[in-house]
């Protein structure tokens, strides 16, 4: 969901910095559930430790965000709220994804 919330800012503004973010981050590179760059997910694992459900994934993408020091990455995700976060997760997660696994947090 981050990667959806980034990515849509950067369809409005073209930055390149979040592009070059975007580009490492994206989960449509390889088949398995990473990043097209191997570090980018392996510090996502590192700082998300807990189990994620559709209650706490707000808390724990900013968490992630914040730990980027970042201000580029942190305000392009910054015009998003909780609620229209759950919403947008909420959706995404009743449909068929890569990573599809992911659904049980819904229940």
């Amino acid at each position: 969901m981050i990667y959806f919330v980034l990515d849509a800012e950067w369809d409005d503004t073209k930055d390149d910095q979040l592009g070059q973010f975007l580009s490492e981050a994206s989960p449509f590179t390889f088949a398995e559930n990473e990043s097209a760059d191997p570090a980018v997910y392996a510090d996502f694992k590192r700082i998300i430790t807990e189990p994620i459900t559709l209650e706490n994934s707000f808390k724990l993408a900013k968490r992630y965000i914040d730990s980027l020091d970042d201000m580029t990455v942190f305000e392009a995700f910054s015009w998003i709220d909780e609620s229209e976060w759950k919403k947008c997760a909420s959706e995404y997660l009743s449909k068929e994804h890569k990573g599809g696994e992911a659904r049980d947090i819904l229940s």
